[in-house]
């Protein structure tokens, strides 16, 4: 809770949007052996261990979804002995704290690191973010009945977002996926029923 103007209001955390790592049980295996070997993050200071181990720990759990059992005997094999020859002698996990730290893991407010750098996570941002766009531009420029072409709401989309181009065929799966509607072609002309494009008002027209 943070107070605001003497007005105290629940803030909820923003948590980051993020993928599942692909592959066979195998192919998972070996990404998070390569990620204990050389890219997880040593604690160089006592207080930092459990913090370090939660995130490995969100990594194994969630992004390369390694049973609790596995991820205990690979956390020991390939991360430990990195531990050991890091300055600061930070004392090396044991089996409890990794079971500890893999429940947390799985509590609801958490994400794995990786998962959130995934370059399939980022596009899924780029999806989110469009699909935001094309609801607010349904709701601005368009009604209820009639209908429309794809080729006359893809120009009003454009021009709604200030001439910023977009693939007609990535605002046509975004369209239906806003609307459920499916074009259909009545006389060979590809058409959209259901909806319209709202006329422009005559003080937008004066502005033009």
């Amino acid at each position: 809770m943070r107070p605001t103007n003497n007005v105290k209001t629940i803030t909820c955390p923003v948590i980051p949007i993020w993928v599942r790592a692909t592959g066979t049980r195998v192919t998972r295996i070996k990404k998070a052996r390569t990620y204990l070997r050389k890219h997880a993050r040593i604690p160089t200071m006592p207080g930092g261990r459990q913090n370090a181990l939660l995130v490995i720990s969100c990594n194994l759990r969630l992004y390369h979804q390694l049973p609790v059992d596995l991820a205990l005997v690979m956390i020991k094999e390939h991360f430990n002995p990195r531990i050991n020859g890091a300055e600061g002698a930070i004392l090396q996990y044991t089996d409890d704290e990794i079971m500890n730290q893999y429940r947390k893991a799985g509590f609801p407010e958490m994400y794995p690191t990786l998962g959130a750098n995934d370059p399939k996570a980022k596009k899924k941002v780029v999806a989110l973010a469009l699909e935001k766009e094309v609801k607010t531009f349904l709701r601005k420029h368009t009604a209820p009945g009639g209908s429309c072409t794809p080729r006359t709401l893809l120009d009003a989309f454009v021009a709604f977002r200030c001439g910023v181009p977009i693939n007609p065929i990535v605002f046509g799966r975004a369209i239906g996926k806003a609307t459920g509607i499916s074009r259909s072609t009545p006389f060979g002309v590809p058409t959209l029923n259901g909806f319209h494009l709202k006329r422009p008002s005559s003080k937008a027209k004066i502005a033009a």
